[in-house]
């Protein structure tokens, strides 16, 4: 069994890593030159820490996706996807992560901190073992006591400034009084950034209201990920070939990877409005711009961040898909 799982900033909702995890182990793939960590020494650390005491106990995919992430706490991680094989999954999140490189160097200093925050957040969390106890109970009548929360708190905020913007969670942890007024966005380093996660889950995707960076986003799918084919009704042997001979699999099972069941193509109601909504304003000629989502079978890329026909396919697919409003509903 092999999964793959995306994590993204919390803040930012950029795709930070991926980590690939099967029977053999995790694997950690960053965008090329910015390791936020070593993979290996990583999972060693893990293995020493979390791994069987019984050398002769095998771990599973499971077995290791429940530790992967132990002290990674300032990411977002998206639900594990199923794929074929460890290396080309490998290969298709290193393209990937390297393809949207411009804006991870944008944000290199900040999931920087990130990771130093994290690991202070595991010492914590390790010093105060009730607190985390008390912390992932699922038991309503747990109550959370305040031995070790200052320092909780603090190591999850880094650094903050007593005169800066941010000054008032240093009165809330003294007990003093805040006004609503007072509670500003907390900042660290240059960066601003809320409590909870910054992307707001229900706004429509930059590139599905603006059509100059959706083809800008469509053209490095093309270039970078091997998006196609150009008309999916063509028999395009060559392009299906290449896809067959990228997988170790034959044409036929090559053409059922196709965007309309990847993990990353998203067709819910709110984002086919997004789109329509869209097409309706750029071409006043179109009568009724949810008949063109229909015809076109159109979703929405959440890997390549852009709008997509279910036919097609790239290199980047995985298994899982498509995320509709049953599937959605299915997870909640």
């Amino acid at each position: 069994m092999i999964k793959v799982v995306r994590a993204r900033s919390i803040d930012t909702g950029l795709h930070q890593f991926s980590a690939i995890v099967s029977d053999n182990g995790i694997t950690y793939v960053f965008p090329k030159d910015m390791e936020m960590f070593d993979s290996k020494e990583r999972f060693n650390l893990l293995m020493k820490k979390y791994g069987p005491t019984d050398k002769k106990t095998k771990m599973t995919a499971d077995d290791y996706l429940k530790i992967a992430f132990m002290g990674l706490t300032y990411f977002k991680y998206e639900e594990p996807v199923e794929a074929k094989i460890e290396g080309v999954a490998i290969s298709a999140e290193k393209k990937l992560l390297n393809s949207r490189a411009k804006n991870y160097k944008e944000s290199e200093t900040y999931s920087s901190s990130y990771t130093a925050r994290s690991a202070d957040v595991q010492q914590v969390l390790e010093d105060y073992p009730d607190l985390y106890t008390q912390l992932v109970s699922t038991d309503p009548d747990e109550k959370i006591t305040a031995e070790g929360m200052n320092e909780l708190v603090m190591a999850a905020l880094g650094s903050v400034d007593p005169n800066g913007p941010g000054s008032w969670i240093l009165d809330v942890i003294d007990g003093k009084e805040v006004s609503d007024e007072d509670v500003t966005p907390l900042v660290f380093g240059g960066y601003e950034q809320a409590l909870t996660a910054a992307v707001d889950v229900e706004a429509c995707p930059p590139a599905t209201q603006d059509i100059v960076l959706n083809i800008k986003n469509r053209q490095n799918a093309i270039d970078n990920i091997g998006y196609g084919p150009l008309n999916p009704e063509e028999p395009n042997d060559e392009f299906w070939q290449g896809k067959a001979d990228r997988w170790n699999v034959t044409i036929e099972e090559a053409k059922t990877s196709r965007c309309g069941n990847c993990a990353a193509f998203i067709q819910t109601s709110k984002m086919k409005a997004c789109i329509a909504d869209t097409l309706q304003e750029g071409d006043k000629n179109v009568a009724d711009s949810y008949d063109v989502v229909a015809a076109g079978d159109l979703g929405y890329c959440e890997a390549l961040d852009f709008k997509c026909a279910a036919a097609r396919t790239c290199d980047a697919w995985i298994a899982g898909g498509p995320i509709t409003d049953e599937t959605r509903k299915e997870q909640e």
